[in-house]
């Protein structure tokens, strides 16, 4: 049988650790958390943007359901870095989400991932389904086949297993562990998911901010949680 047996060293000062919370809600009245239900896919769950510690999910992460498992996990991996051309053979994102693509779906697929955006930045938001043949984990250029359609910069990039879907994200405060103090992925309850309250606009994407200017999926992303949750948002008040 295995023994945990981790090695302590002796007295003294360490290393500083660092953590920073993160405020999103506008105010404390009216939370609402989906207890007790909510288990987090720890192996699927990865915060590509928090740099130095990709297994910590910061406040603000989007949470969606994966339809196989009925775990969850982050909505979104990626978000376009230029705009997309109907008859493109590549899409662009962050090393760091290509990364984090390479290590989900792997180097190529069909349909596997989704790209959800507009073609412009007040168009109509559609999720795309495409294939993909090759991820760059160096220049953050996914190889693709022709997605049929024109894709606005800022269009996210997700996996295509039902998490897609945003039905809450992770509550104020301290970043989310998903991994035990050896590095392994571990599933676990998420009493900190929150699925209502009065969000503050600026506040709630720490990882792929949807610019101001794309209204078209900042109204798309409001509708998809007002599916599945109460919610209002500060900038609908001018706040």
């Amino acid at each position: 049988m295995a023994i945990y047996n981790p090695t302590i060293g002796l007295p003294g000062i360490g290393s500083d650790q660092t953590a920073t919370p993160r405020r999103i809600l506008q105010q404390k009245d009216g939370e609402i958390y989906l207890a007790n239900s909510a288990i987090l896919d720890g192996s699927e769950s990865r915060d590509s943007g928090n740099t130095g510690d990709l297994d910590k999910l910061r406040a603000g992460t989007f949470m969606g359901i994966i339809t196989a498992s009925g775990l969850w996990a982050p909505c979104f991996v990626g978000v376009l870095a230029s705009a997309y051309t109907s008859g493109g053979t590549s899409l662009t994102v962050s090393a760091a989400q290509a990364v984090e693509l390479d290590r989900l779906v792997g180097g190529s697929g069909t349909a596997e991932l989704l790209a959800i955006g507009a073609p412009t930045a007040t168009g109509t938001v559609v999720a795309t389904a495409f294939d993909h043949s090759a991820i760059n984990v160096t220049t953050g250029v996914l190889t693709v086949t022709s997605l049929g359609v024109n894709k606005h910069a800022d269009t996210l990039i997700a996996v295509n297993d039902g998490r897609q879907v945003p039905r809450g994200f992770i509550r104020d405060g301290y970043p989310v562990k998903v991994t035990d103090s050896s590095g392994v992925s571990v599933d676990q309850l998420l009493p900190g998911l929150l699925v209502g309250g009065f969000v503050d606009y600026g506040q709630q994407l720490p990882a792929l901010a949807v610019p101001t200017t794309n209204t078209s999926l900042v109204a798309y992303i409001k509708v998809q949680l007002r599916l599945n949750g109460t919610w209002l948002f500060s900038d609908d008040f001018g706040v």
